[in-house]
């Protein structure tokens, strides 16, 4: 899941999993955005808080800011939030139906015609991507998972908790 807040300098927060998909699905990655990628996901671990696949990481590189806006398979949590359980789950039965389509299409396909469609088989996986990112959204809203959502009150009071557990003085 995606989150783009606008201030006085462009922040764009990613999921583990996001730069993880990224990584393992797309080609062409620029070499800037590649670096970028790699020094966040050096997993911390401090005083027990560890990353998980949720946790969020921010990058404020423009070229990477632009690549990752262009990658529609990554939900965009402002798209979503307002959202109800139910309205989440319609849009995922839609994207599962498309993908139903894709696949049924791509399957009547001989073996020669399949082989020049390879990228019928990456929009499917990016579709199932899309779909666990719902799914994982719907979770949080009904608290079977934790997130700290970055501008959010527990996001600001987390930040303050790592501050005074880094610098006693504060």
């Amino acid at each position: 899941m995606k989150l783009l807040i606008k201030d006085n300098k462009d922040k764009l927060y990613l999921q583990i999993s996001d730069i993880i998909f990224i990584f393992q699905h797309e080609l062409g990655i620029p070499d800037s955005v590649k670096q970028d990628f790699n020094g966040k996901l050096r997993v911390k671990t401090t005083r027990g808080l560890d990353d998980t696949p949720y946790t969020f990481k921010m990058f404020t590189d423009p070229a990477t800011i632009e690549y990752v806006n262009g990658l529609e398979y990554l939900i965009d949590y402002d798209e979503y939030k307002q959202l109800s359980v139910h309205d989440i789950y319609e849009k995922a039965y839609l994207l599962q139906d498309k993908k139903q389509e894709l696949a049924v299409s791509f399957n009547k396909l001989s073996l020669k015609e399949r082989e020049k469609k390879q990228d019928v088989v990456q929009l499917c996986d990016e579709l199932d991507f899309k779909i666990l990112s719902l799914r994982d959204l719907v979770w949080f809203k009904e608290g079977s998972i934790s997130m700290i959502i970055p501008g959010s009150k527990r996001a600001k009071k987390n930040e303050k908790k790592l501050l005074k557990q880094h610098n006693p003085k504060i």
